[in-house]
């Protein structure tokens, strides 16, 4: 990759927030979100600063966080998970003109 080339290329910011979701607490997964006012807060101060905002939340949804999780002691996304966010995030970015085509 061309470095000097780097903050033309990449100048743009963006937000892209990731659920967190506990499979065993009825009020921590991904069907009843239990941190949607979070999300809002942050996709409102992101919008009113017009930086492009994405969800993740809506791209995790038919699945269970067991299915997208490294295991139940890291929550942290495993293949899985970082292949759907890494298929959502290029959509966006590209939908957003936020890389060059």
């Amino acid at each position: 990759m061309n470095y000097q080339a780097f903050p033309k290329i990449f100048n743009k910011p963006a937000y892209c927030l990731v659920p967190y979701a506990i499979d065993q607490d009825p009020f921590h997964n991904f069907k009843n979100y239990s941190f949607g006012y979070v999300t809002d807060t942050i996709k409102n101060a992101s919008l009113s600063n017009r930086v492009p905002f994405l969800d993740l939340l809506p791209y995790y949804a038919n699945t269970s966080p067991e299915s997208v999780w490294v295991s139940y002691e890291d929550a942290h996304p495993n293949a899985l998970g970082n292949s759907i966010a890494a298929n959502a995030v290029t959509d966006f970015l590209i939908k957003k003109n936020l890389v060059p085509s």
